[in-house]
Formats: C-alpha cells, sequence, structure tokens
C-alpha cells in the first residue's frame, strides 16, 4: 500500500507532472526523455580554484571526505550562471564552499558582506556571523559579485 505525501515544489527544483502511483507489482518506475538547455560552464577553472583552497570551504574551512585519498567541495558562482542571473563564468564570480554552505548560499541563508568579508546568516546568532571569507591573495573575489548576491539573492529573516 502506497503512503500518501505531497512534494513541497517551492524552490522550483523538481520539474514533474503530478505523481502517480504504480500499479500493484510493478517495481520499474516509468522513464520519460527530456531535452534540455544549458549553460556551459568552465569546469576546469572551478576545479583548479578548489584544488587551489586544498578542496576546503572558504567559509569553514571544512571539506568532505569521501575516502582518505578523495576529498569534496563545490564552486559556488556569487551571481549564478542560470536565468535570470547569466552570471559570468570568472574566477572573481566563484568561490569555495562545503555542500551545507553551498545550499545557504543558494538559498539566500547567508551572505558576505562585500565591505569586510564578513558572513552573516539569514537569522541572527547562528555561527556562521563570527566568520570571515577567507580570500588567498591569489584569487580576487569581485565585489561587484558579492555586491549582486547580498543584494539580489541573501534574504533576511
Amino acid at each position: 500500500m502506497a503512503a500518501d505525501y505531497e512534494l513541497n515544489l517551492q524552490f522550483n527544483e523538481l520539474e514533474s507532472d503530478k505523481p502517480k502511483l504504480l500499479p500493484e507489482g510493478t517495481t520499474t518506475l516509468p522513464v520519460k526523455q527530456l531535452l534540455r538547455t544549458v549553460r556551459l560552464r568552465d569546469t576546469f577553472l572551478a576545479t583548479e580554484i578548489k584544488k587551489r583552497y586544498e578542496i576546503t570551504c572558504q567559509v569553514c574551512g571544512k571539506t568532505v571526505l569521501l575516502s582518505t585519498s578523495k576529498r569534496y567541495a563545490e564552486g559556488h558562482h556569487l551571481c549564478p550562471l542560470g536565468h535570470p542571473h547569466f552570471g559570468p563564468d570568472v574566477a572573481g564570480n566563484i568561490i569555495v564552499l562545503c555542500p551545507n554552505h553551498h545550499v545557504m548560499f543558494d538559498r539566500g541563508a547567508i551572505t558576505i558582506l562585500p565591505e569586510t568579508m564578513l558572513i552573516r546568516h539569514a537569522v541572527d546568532g547562528v555561527p556562521e556571523n563570527t566568520l570571515r571569507l577567507r580570500v588567498e591573495p591569489w584569487h580576487s573575489v569581485s565585489r561587484r559579485f558579492l555586491e549582486y548576491h547580498h543584494e539580489k539573492i541573501f534574504k533576511v529573516a
């Protein structure tokens, strides 16, 4: 017997038809072919920036260990590449984040104050409010993209 559930499409992450129950005894999900248009990005650029930061988050300094020899972090575009932002894929628009901080930046829960590089969370009193973005001398994070994220993406609670 299938449980009742409801999809939360608040963030428009899922493009989906209304969920359908599978016929009884069916274990294979149906397949649907999609055609998508995506902006191509310079994966070498983000990979190089991540390597130079030793695959660690510029906010918390942590990494995700996948094994004893593999680490994981994500490249984040302060001014997103996709619609409606159409930000550029350049080093000054990319910072390296752990998956948790990446989600918080994407959702507008945290920002970087462009004047001080201090991290600010939409909710007062959380640990991020005592952190400063770590930026190495070779990495010029563009004030323009910091301001864009702060003004267009960040959502104060």
